[in-house]
């Protein structure tokens, strides 16, 4: 009856219960202070679950021989996501590939052959796939509801590169539907 009693005042007085029972009191809290952490609360879990389902689509580059690394940055070079074999520095190679991207966009656009999305270079070392995903219409820019990330691919370099890019476009529609 007690506990029914502070649930009718703490209703009227604009608060809601926040916790359970404990030893007998309820706790109580402004409105206004639940209104501030309960998105914040939902929002972290659409990011937890937007990070493990990247995750679970960049698994498949594992498969492919000489494959060293694979990571998902946001078009300002935020790493979302990754999966490393080895020592490999993907922040910086990200940091890099986002200029690279955006270089290699600006140069097709002038070029007149379109917007380019698929960078690869081969060095001693190593094989870089670098994949842009834009779907506003100016590609040096991000639009609010529109997936914008870039996709950035290591393999050795005698790799099966071919197989890579396959899975790159397979894996960039997958992902735009987690991050839009």
């Amino acid at each position: 009856m007690e506990v029914a009693r502070r649930l009718d005042e703490a209703g009227r007085a604009g608060k809601k219960v926040s916790g359970n029972e404990v030893q007998g009191e309820l706790v109580f809290e402004d409105e206004s202070e639940l209104s501030t952490r309960e998105p914040t609360r939902a929002l972290t879990t659409a990011k937890e679950e937007v990070k493990m389902a990247i995750k679970e689509h960049l698994e498949g580059f594992e498969e492919i021989e000489g494959f060293q690394g694979v990571a998902v940055f946001t078009s300002q070079g935020e790493l979302m996501d990754s999966i490393i074999k080895g020592k490999l520095d993907i922040k910086t190679l990200g940091t890099l590939a986002n200029n690279a991207l955006l270089n290699a966009q600006k140069a097709t656009d002038e070029m007149g052959v379109g917007t380019g999305n698929l960078i690869q270079i081969r060095a001693p070392k190593a094989t870089i796939l670098m994949r842009c995903l834009n779907k506003a219409t100016d590609f040096a820019a991000s639009k609010e509801g529109k997936a914008h990330f870039h996709v950035i691919v290591a393999m050795k370099p005698e790799s099966n590169t071919g197989m890579a890019v396959m899975l790159i476009d397979r894996v960039v529609g997958k992902i735009a539907e987690e991050v839009r």
